[in-house]
């Protein structure tokens, strides 16, 4: 008797199972729909899957990576991942069914795989009831052309120029002015401090001014970074700004301040900064010569004399990057980012400080 009851009950199990739709649609009443936050809204279906169209391209854009053949061959495509959006909203059997090569289907395929550890789809519905979809996702490389702008926070700051950024009057204008504007701080008087600062100026179409970074070489301080940032600020109005296709764009300059005190205490102290100033400047169009080992037998006694000054440890640094001498160029790009709290060169410094 109790055989027969179980024969009974496996019977019906089997019946339900022949039963349930294991059917991979194409088309349905309600499509997948990628999660999103209008799936939270009163609205409309229509509504839903415009936002869900949305939330995929953003998912989508933010995942893929643009593999580094096809971006060195300047190749583009599209590849089409096809995958099944399940019942329970999950992703299975993700596959590459068209592949223009050179890693972009796999590229492509890798955001369906992250997608299937991430991500719980509205799964499609057939007469009231969810079923198994088939979904085709095309995803796009496209190389963007470079932009002639960067951006600097809220700024644009223009970097191809049809004409450059000038300033009335000319450069000898500019460093008059400067000059008659910079004040030496009284503080460093004792001290006999010296050492440069450059400001990171923008100069917008209507010829207003703004500080977009500034770069003490020689921890002078905030006396000095005032002076600096004042005599910047007064430029303004006297600009005439730059273009680009036409029309007059924000690009920045980079204004440089020595400070240099002229007292009688300092005075040899500050010749031979000044004198220093050149010979770095010799050693920079050595590096760009590639006379890397001239570069560094004109910086060694500069850095000797001034051994704080960032500016001259970031251009040996430079001359021993360029001929592979790695401790060396750990030991500046150090010292240099202690004394100027520069944080540019940091990807360059984690790698080669180990």
């Amino acid at each position: 008797m109790r055989f027969l009851l179980l024969l009974s009950l496996l019977a019906n199990c089997w019946l339900v199972d022949a039963q349930v739709d294991t059917t991979i649609y194409t088309v349905a009443e309600e499509m997948p729909r990628f999660p999103s936050e209008c799936e939270r809204l009163d609205t409309t279906a229509m509504v839903k899957s415009e936002c869900a169209q949305r939330a995929l391209l953003t998912y989508v854009a933010g995942r893929a990576v643009y593999p580094q053949e096809a971006r060195e061959a300047n190749l583009e495509g599209t590849p089409v991942i096809s995958f099944v959006v399940e019942k329970n909203g999950l992703v299975s059997n993700p596959e590459i069914v068209r592949d223009p090569g050179m890693g972009l289907g796999s590229a492509a395929l890798r955001v369906v795989q992250i997608m299937q550890q991430e991500v719980r789809w509205r799964p499609a519905f057939q007469n009231g009831q969810p079923i198994r979809f088939q979904f085709n996702l095309p995803v796009r490389f496209r190389l963007e052309d470079p932009k002639p702008y960067v951006m600097a926070g809220p700024d644009s700051v223009y970097t191809d120029l049809d004409t450059g950024l000038a300033y009335e009057g000319g450069n000898e204008a500019l460093s008059s002015y400067l000059s008659e504007t910079i004040e030496y701080p009284a503080e460093g008087l004792d001290s006999c401090r010296t050492g440069q600062i450059v400001v990171q100026l923008l100069v917008d179409p209507l010829r207003g001014v703004k500080v977009l970074d500034l770069t003490d070489y020689n921890n002078l301080g905030f006396e000095y970074w005032y002076q600096a940032i004042h005599a910047s600020h007064g430029t303004i109005d006297n600009w005439v700004p730059a273009t680009f296709d036409g029309r007059e764009v924000p690009t920045a300059i980079d204004l440089t301040y020595t400070f240099t005190p002229e007292n009688a205490a300092c005075s040899a102290l500050s010749t031979s900064y000044r004198a220093a100033l050149t010979k770095a400047q010799e050693a920079a169009q050595a590096i760009q010569a590639g006379e890397l080992e001239s570069a560094v037998m004109v910086l060694d006694p500069l850095i000797e004399e001034f051994p704080r000054d960032a500016q001259f440890r970031i251009l040996r640094a430079q001359a021993h990057l360029d001929a592979n001498e790695l401790v060396a160029a750990c030991e500046d790009l150090t010292m240099a980012q202690v004394v100027s709290k520069v944080n540019w060169f940091d990807a360059v410094t984690s790698l080669i400080c180990r």
